[in-house]
């Protein structure tokens, strides 16, 4: 079975929202990236967009994230910055957050925010 395949199982068989089903879905964004496959990432995209954050918003904004950086890299910045507002809604949305997770979802956030810059940069040249 090839990588995109297992991520895509590991996904449909976590419980959706849950750590693990967020964790196959950047493994999933990771491999769609790596193969170009821009219409599997903006389907993940979408998923993700259709996800009520409630229980885990720290695993969201990671996920979310990590997804906007791949489709910012893959030319599709339209996606990624509702992506990355999602992402970024999430990461602030935990009422008092262990600072670990504060560093996690904001500083995965924050990279999102790079990788939007220098794509930007790298275009208008």
């Amino acid at each position: 079975m090839e990588a995109d395949a297992c991520a895509a199982e590991a996904m449909r068989l976590s419980p959706r929202g849950s750590p693990r089903w967020f964790g196959a879905a950047m493994a999933l964004g990771q491999i769609s990236s790596k193969l170009g496959s821009h219409d599997r990432l903006i389907a993940l995209s979408q998923e993700l967009f259709r996800i009520e954050v409630r229980g885990a918003p720290d695993d969201y904004a990671i996920c979310a994230s990590n997804v906007a950086v791949h489709l910012f890299v893959g030319g599709e910045a339209e996606v990624a910055e509702h992506l990355l507002s999602a992402a970024e809604a999430a990461a602030t949305s935990v009422p008092v957050p262990a600072p670990v997770m504060l560093r996690s979802s904001r500083g995965r956030a924050g990279f999102a925010r790079c990788w939007r810059a220098i794509c930007r940069r790298s275009s208008a040249r």
